[in-house]
């Protein structure tokens, strides 16, 4: 497992790797983790699509270590990122007990890391909140960006805030159930940022198109 730190004023760790979520309760019984060690609630949000790939795995591997689990399954898809789903989240961490010394963590792509983030960073003026992404653009673009929020019809992303997570695990064993073009996606935010950083690329990609 490689360790990627992001430094910024609240600096968080990627953890890169394959097959590392059987890691997770590790990280999470690690005492320099603060804002997350000796919680024993911790709450999943999720969708569909990846709940039947990783949910009943996770969920076994925290309760071995003596955490409680609590989770939430969505529709996958953009659709969920509104003020409606975002309030019977927030009702539904409240009856099933959630405290400001809980964890959420956001199993999935940038739609559930976006929204559960947000969740986790406006509940109880904000708890500890942990990054699983699935896809290949969210493990390298959206969690960790700390970038969090849901759109309004006027557009997307339009209310949100930057809440970073406590570490970010991303587990490139997960991208085996993708088709093609998420895949291809995520390619393209790799090549954009690459050009982005280094000049050198940039103009080699230039001379490619001209040539």
């Amino acid at each position: 497992m490689d360790t990627i730190s992001i430094k910024t004023r609240d600096s968080y760790n990627v953890y890169l790797g394959k097959g590392i979520l059987q890691g997770l309760p590790g990280l999470l019984n690690d005492t320099s983790y603060e804002a997350i060690s000796g919680r024993n609630l911790i709450y999943i949000v999720t969708d569909r699509n990846v709940s039947r790939h990783y949910l009943k795995g996770i969920i076994s591997g925290l309760k071995k270590n003596g955490y409680k689990i609590k989770y939430s399954v969505f529709s996958p898809g953009e659709a969920l990122k509104n003020h409606q789903s975002l309030f019977k989240l927030l009702q539904t961490m409240v009856k099933r007990g959630l405290t400001r010394d809980s964890a959420v963590i956001g199993l999935g792509g940038g739609v559930i890391g976006d929204f559960s983030g947000f969740a986790a960073s406006i509940y109880m003026r904000g708890c500890g909140f942990i990054q699983i992404p699935t896809t290949l653009l969210a493990q390298v673009d959206s969690s960790v960006g700390g970038k969090v929020g849901i759109n309004l019809k006027a557009g997307k992303n339009l209310v949100g805030s930057f809440y970073n997570p406590v570490f970010v695990l991303s587990d490139i064993s997960t991208l085996h159930t993708l088709e093609a073009r998420e895949i291809i996606c995520g390619l393209a935010e790799i090549i954009k940022s690459g050009l982005i950083f280094s000049k050198e690329l940039f103009e080699d990609v230039l001379d490619f198109f001209r040539d």
